[in-house]
């Protein structure tokens, strides 16, 4: 089985994407699909009030099926998802031999256009795709910034707001939150942990596609980030213990009532 996941990386890709706000599906095909995922999963979309929630919540879902019926050769309707107590997604079934050290682990975000997935048979990992849009509901950006202040360290905010526009500092902020948000969803410990306790840096402040962090002051030199731009408006961060994941993004689509590799 380690043997066949170790395959399926170069093969199926480790890091995947759909764009679910370019997805139109009329009433028949949403249907289609909401009946592809488990009955709870189905009451817990439909919960949702607007569209596009509706949709991202789906496309979640439909992610972590179709990588699981491929990995490991069974259809999605044999896929049984869970959560941990504190809401992190599990799978059920099929189940692995854990004492045989075999891993899969996989982590899920969405926010704006964006649904992404990521998974290892190495590592615990976590991954957090953010918006860049101004915030609601704020009468500028600094004010944002006031009412988040307690979120990030001196540090942080210094590397925020070194920007010299209000926009790069918007974005420097959301690349900031997403890096949190991926450790976080890594260790599963949602709520649990408070954000200033994470100290996120860059070690190549030119390049700004890999972060590190300070827990308590302390340099943790097992966990690793990587942050990528899936266009002008959206950034993802990938965090993993032991070695950074530097595979490409692979890009998915539901066309008709498949979903597949965008071509």
């Amino acid at each position: 089985m380690q043997r066949d996941l170790v395959e399926s990386v170069n093969k199926f890709g480790s890091k995947w994407a759909i764009n679910a706000e370019k997805w139109k599906p009329d009433k028949e095909e949403f249907e289609f699909y909401v009946n592809q995922v488990q009955p709870d999963e189905q009451a817990r979309i439909k919960k949702f009030r607007f569209e596009i929630d509706r949709k991202r919540a789906l496309c979640g879902r439909l992610l972590i099926r179709h990588l699981v019926s491929l990995l490991f050769s069974i259809p999605s309707g044999e896929v049984k998802l869970g959560r941990t107590e504190k809401k992190k997604p599990i799978l059920l079934s099929p189940q692995l031999p854990r004492d045989r050290g075999e891993l899969f682990e996989f982590n899920i975000s969405h926010h704006g256009e964006w649904v992404v997935l990521v998974w290892s048979h190495t590592s615990v990992v976590g991954v957090d795709v953010m918006d860049y849009s101004k915030p609601r509901g704020s009468k500028s950006v600094e004010s944002f910034f006031d009412t988040m202040k307690s979120s990030f360290t001196d540090d942080e905010w210094l590397t925020i707001k070194a920007e010299d526009e209000e926009e790069k500092r918007l974005k420097e902020f959301y690349r900031h939150w997403s890096l949190k948000e991926s450790y976080i969803k890594a260790i599963g410990l949602g709520l649990g942990f408070e954000l200033r306790r994470a100290s996120f840096f860059y070690p190549d402040a030119k390049s700004k596609l890999y972060a590190q962090v300070k827990i308590d002051g302390v340099l943790d030199h097992d966990w690793h980030f990587v942050l990528t731009e899936l266009d002008d408006n959206h950034c993802v961060s990938t965090a993993t213990r032991d070695k950074p994941n530097t595979d490409s993004w692979c890009f998915l689509e539901l066309d008709g009532k498949t979903l597949d590799f965008a071509k």
